[in-house]
């Protein structure tokens, strides 16, 4: 098959992890197939590369490209499709997100008759109007997600439930919907190393989707024994430093910063739980990354995973959050036992190869 993926960044060489899920995704998927990427925001150049056997072409009109200017991005990205079509025709089109990139994909993939598919991969259904984060949130962003579920052959969501229920919601009406759960690299994610005792790990960007200040909550209300990696890097750093001085609890609570995404499987591993306070999670690969190392979730009900991974509460209440952390510190044996279950569901049900062969069945069904 000949493959065209529209997505709105990619790495600029295999040690740049700007998606990680994706470019493993690409990698996989071009061990079998032709897979042509391009990649409309970053890297920040239009000089096409190769990553691993997939041929990358970046048009380098980065993030904030708005308003005008994006219609010229579109064109640009329209020539490209067309141009890469008449040197080598593509079978199918995927656009990763339900965006600019899914639209131009469903677009496209009707002008040249040719099959598209779009996959559903953050913000793009729901809108928080206090925090700024969602598509849902501006006429734009419910007119773009319109025209990028409803322009494709297929619409692609890794949750079930929540889609149906974004769509009721919505009004948005897809031809087809199919569900496809992402997976990780079990090779770069694996558990090694002893736990540490009453010790967690968080690892998402400091963005207020990601509502850390919950976790923090949380920290606080459990023993001054219990320690908290946090890993990642936003706007909300130094706030939310502040805020765990404010909480007596900055001795337990490390800022971690960015960590190299080749050794996060070392601090999961390190951790007896991974925690996650977001408000909405459209998957939440940490969970799995986590799990993969023998470190379940405990949090707030969010993403698709189900509690054979992550035991959850709903709403933000950082004291059933501190019970259920509390609980499983006190009974080591099911602990053990959960970090054992989750790591073997992720095994033989979330890896990127399992995500990889689901896609290729899809297209194959499409372009037949």
């Amino acid at each position: 098959m000949n493959i065209g993926i529209l997505i709105p960044g990619f790495g600029s060489n295999e040690d740049d992890w700007a998606l990680p899920v994706y470019q493993n995704f690409v990698r996989e998927l071009a061990k079998t197939d032709s897979v042509r990427v391009i990649a409309l925001r970053y890297p920040h150049t239009r000089q096409p590369y190769t990553y691993h056997s997939a041929q990358i072409y970046p048009l380098g009109w980065g993030a904030w490209t708005r308003g005008v200017s994006r219609l010229r991005l579109w064109w640009d990205t329209w020539q490209t499709i067309k141009q890469l079509h008449a040197e080598k025709p593509f079978d199918i089109l995927h656009g990763i997100w339900a965006d600019e990139t899914g639209a131009l994909s469903g677009w496209a993939g009707k002008r040249l008759g040719i099959p598209s598919v779009v996959s559903i991969a953050g913000g793009e259904l729901v809108g928080f109007p206090d925090i700024g984060y969602g598509l849902q949130i501006s006429r734009y962003g419910r007119w773009i997600v319109r025209q990028a579920i409803e322009s494709n052959t297929v619409v692609v969501s890794p949750y079930e439930h929540l889609l149906k229920q974004h769509l009721r919601d919505t009004g948005y009406r897809p031809s087809q919907t199919e569900y496809i759960q992402l997976g990780i690299d079990p090779e770069m994610f694996h558990a090694g190393g002893d736990k540490q005792p009453n010790h967690l790990v968080h690892v998402g960007s400091l963005i207020p989707i990601k509502n850390q200040r919950l976790l923090l909550d949380t920290m606080a209300q459990l023993d001054d024994s219990v320690t908290l990696d946090i890993i990642g890097e936003g706007v909300l750093e130094v706030e939310l430093k502040q805020y765990a001085q404010e909480l007596g609890i900055g001795h337990r609570v490390n800022f971690l910063g960015s960590v190299p995404h080749t050794h996060l499987h070392e601090y999961y591993s390190r951790a007896q739980l991974h925690v996650m306070t977001s408000h909405h999670e459209a998957f939440g690969m940490s969970i799995l990354e986590a799990a993969t190392c023998g470190t379940p979730t405990v949090g707030t009900f969010v993403g698709i995973i189900s509690n054979e991974v992550e035991l959850t509460v709903t709403g933000n209440d950082a004291e059933k959050i501190a019970g259920i952390i509390e609980s499983y510190f006190d009974t080591p044996q099911d602990l053990k036992h959960w970090q054992y279950q989750s790591t073997q569901l992720v095994k033989n049900q979330y890896t990127i190869q399992h995500t990889t062969k689901q896609y290729i069945e899809l297209y194959q069904d499409l372009i037949s």
